[in-house]
């Protein structure tokens, strides 16, 4: 698939994602109460199916990187949005499916949302474990690319490839890592962008110095 049918991709299935309400789940719990709220549908869903149809094929493209042109921020923030949009929208439309499915089996009737003002053990039993999967699926969504040596959704609409500061891939372990810190600097982009812009090094963000890392721009046409 070309880059304008990625695009054309995601911006579909972003357009369907805003017509319905967000899809994922929220558990709270407190000491002698709870709250539980889990939300899908079929159109989110297929948007969620799109967009992942998006990222597996930005993940087929590769080319030679500029290693003498580091991207710009304005390019990497961009590009981030465009990659937490898309894996905010994957990965909780799918698994609130599971809680959904427990749900209708606990009360014999299937909905696409329920909330309750109460926690049920299965609640727990399915809703952590989902949750910590939830948080492996966003770094690995980041983290996958980088190991592969070709690009995420973002990534590969703006031209981009991270690579350490040899030009090479980077291992799974050091690429979940910096996923993780990427997010951190997202939250503290107040510091962390003012610092790229006023470094010697300019469009090394923090998390990059940190694991060895770069953004580089693709040589055009590649």
């Amino acid at each position: 698939m070309t880059r304008s049918v990625l695009l054309v991709l995601a911006v579909v299935a972003g357009v369907l994602s805003f017509a319905e309400p967000a899809a994922g789940f929220v558990m709270v719990a407190s000491i002698g109460s709870g709250f539980m709220a889990v939300t899908s549908s079929p159109a989110m869903l297929f948007a969620a199916g799109l967009m992942a149809v998006a990222y597996r094929g930005s993940l087929g493209f590769t080319g030679r990187a500029e290693m003498s042109h580091n991207a710009g921020i304005t390019r990497r923030g961009i590009a981030y949005a465009i990659d937490l949009f898309a894996a905010t929208l994957i990965i909780p439309a799918f698994l609130a499916v599971p809680l959904l499915l427990v749900e209708a089996n606990r009360t014999g009737t299937f909905r696409w949302a329920f909330e309750r003002s109460e926690l049920v053990p299965t609640d727990v039993l399915v809703g952590l474990p989902l949750l910590f999967l939830s948080v492996v699926l966003l770094n690995l969504y980041f983290a996958i690319p980088v190991v592969r040596g070709t690009q995420s959704l973002g990534c590969h609409l703006l031209g981009i490839r991270i690579v350490d500061f040899d030009g090479n891939h980077v291992s799974l372990g050091r690429a979940a890592v910096r996923s993780f810190l990427a997010f951190v600097a997202a939250c503290a982009f107040v510091i962390t962008i003012p610092l790229a812009w006023f470094s010697d090094d300019k469009g090394v963000l923090w998390h990059d110095t940190v694991m060895d890392t770069r953004a580089v721009k693709l040589v055009r046409g590649e």
